[in-house]
């Protein structure tokens, strides 16, 4: 018999082997030596003796460690999720005197103000339950050990606030806890997705839009409704098409989606586009999703159309540049001359043509002999074309010259009237004539008073005879040299005196002397029709 400190007895039957001096634990075993073994089992919750006697034994029995076990959560704070979505907890208990026999889960959902451990539907992995699903045992028995590791995934099905913990159990103390983790679990929108190009060009092939709303693999039976919605916006960020909606569906069970070609659009920008989806949960349009295309502006090109290379002063230079432009929006061309502007032009001045293909020329000018540098180049409002450049040179010209012929009587002068050769320009007929001076030259028909090369003037007085006569426009800046012909034919007068020395030209012609030379004697005291003189020229 086992004697405790209150006077009470523990039955015990002792063996026949002896065995002096053993200790042993309430709820343990003590063996002993021999074939046989006795054990002395106190009942839990009696208070430990502090000798234990028998007729032939004294025993030392020690109270068990009546410490409670240990336990850790992790996460170990509160956590929000939302529907359909997972949360693991993981939990190590630990008891160091190797009496662990339990080591639950325990939760409190939205519906229920109770901790359940075992609340059916939820045996088993992605077991569903109205508030989730629980993929452990809700219990789990085993003999004493000294530590215990379990790990519960929870997805939840419901919106609302859960509580969880863990708790453990030794042999003697009882359940000890772990701290409480609130999960708050939000409704959960439609997965959403949605694909289009990230850029496109003007005028390219339709391009593919698809867009699907999805629910949660744990709400696939949920009803999902959505709206897809598209804007197109130029450059400058103004819109010219608002949102207009390419898909409106109510509420449906299942998966949902659109798919669809969408026209390229007609000039550069961004094409926008915005998707809502919601579920049966869920009262407003719920979850946004945004994606652009962008449609980047491509630079127009441009070149010379047929350049020219050189024209001839009084030639209107005219030169043409083109330029097209992938995007359809072209706005002008600005063309200088010798790095000044000359031609800035849109399509409300001289650009010719459309948005995608047109051409500027510039203005007509005559330009002086000389060499003259173009530029060009296309811009569409934010890009420019490279810059393009061509070298024109213009020559001086050849005046066309005309020169009348003219009959005049001996002894009468040139004078301007009869030397009145002009020049014209041979492109646009202007006059040349005051560009230069013109001299005029005997080239035939000359005397020994007026030889052939002599220069002559108004003032000049021609003996009888016919001579051509050239008139030459010198060498000017813009004009090579020119010359043109005439005829002067100057008839005999037989009372003329060229030389004004009173005997007339017909007289002095036959006496053999120059008329255009005055004789040596006096006229007054010969008597021609008497006696012929002895007279010399002067």
């Amino acid at each position: 018999m086992v004697e405790d400190d209150g006077g009470g007895t523990i039955p015990w039957k002792p063996n026949s082997v002896e065995q002096p001096n053993a200790t042993v634990r309430i709820g343990g075993s003590h063996e002993v030596e021999g074939s046989q073994q006795s054990s002395i089992a106190p009942l839990a919750g009696i208070k430990p003796p502090r000798w234990v006697v028998c007729s032939s034994y004294t025993f030392s029995v020690s109270w068990p460690d009546a410490s409670a076990p240990t336990l850790t959560i992790s996460p170990n704070n509160n956590q929000t999720i939302s529907i359909g979505d997972s949360i693991t907890f993981t939990s190590v208990a630990t008891h160091n005197e190797n009496e662990l026999i339990k080591h639950n889960f325990e939760w409190k959902s939205p519906d229920s103000g109770q901790w359940s451990k075992d609340i059916p539907g939820f045996n088993g992995a992605a077991t569903v339950h109205d508030s989730g699903t629980l993929n452990v045992a809700p219990h789990s028995e085993f003999s004493g050990t000294t530590q215990k590791t379990r790990t519960v995934i929870f997805t939840p099905l419901i919106q609302g606030r859960y509580v969880f913990r863990y708790a453990a159990a030794d042999k003697v103390a009882g359940f000890a806890y772990s701290q409480e983790i609130a999960v708050m679990v939000e409704n959960a929108a439609p997965h959403q997705t949605l694909d289009a190009p990230s850029s496109v060009h003007v005028g390219s092939t339709p391009f593919s839009l698809i867009y699907t709303a999805n629910n949660p693999t744990a709400l696939s039976n949920y009803m999902i409704g959505f709206r897809l919605l598209e804007q197109r916006e130029d450059l400058n960020g103004n819109i010219y098409q608002p949102w207009e909606e390419l898909g409106s569906h109510a509420l449906a069970a299942g998966n949902r989606s659109f798919t669809g070609a969408r026209p390229a659009p007609g000039q550069p920008g961004i094409i926008r586009y915005r998707a809502y989806a919601w579920n049966q949960w869920m009262i407003d349009a719920g979850a946004v999703i945004e994606r652009t295309v962008q449609v980047p502006n491509r630079a127009p090109t441009i070149a010379w159309e047929n350049p020219p290379v050189s024209f001839e002063y009084g030639q209107p230079v005219i030169i043409r540049a083109r330029a097209q432009d992938p995007d359809n929006n072209l706005a002008a061309i600005h063309m200088d001359l010798n790095e000044a502007p000359h031609r800035h032009d849109g399509f409300t001045g001289g650009l010719t043509g459309n948005p995608s293909n047109a051409f500027l020329e510039s203005y007509p000018i005559k330009h002086g002999a000389g060499t003259y540098t173009y530029a060009a180049v296309a811009t569409d409002g934010w890009a420019t074309s490279a810059r393009i450049s061509h070298a024109v040179t213009v020559t001086k010209a050849t005046p066309l010259g005309s020169f009348s012929s003219q009959s005049l009587r001996e002894g009468a002068p040139l004078t301007v009237v009869r030397l009145s050769a002009r020049f014209a320009n041979p492109h646009d007929g202007s006059d040349a004539t005051a560009s230069n001076a013109i001299t005029y030259r005997i080239i035939s028909g000359g005397n020994a008073s007026h030889p052939d090369g002599s220069e002559v003037n108004a003032a000049t007085v021609l003996p009888s005879g016919a001579y051509t006569i050239r008139a030459t426009l010198a060498a000017s800046q813009n004009y090579n040299e020119a010359s043109t012909d005439a005829q002067f034919v100057v008839e005999s007068d037989p009372d003329a005196d060229n030389d004004g020395d009173g005997l007339s030209n017909a007289i002095e012609t036959a006496l053999g002397l120059n008329p255009n030379s005055p004789a040596t004697n006096s006229p007054e005291i010969m008597d021609v029709n008497i006696h012929t003189p002895t007279l010399e020229n002067q």
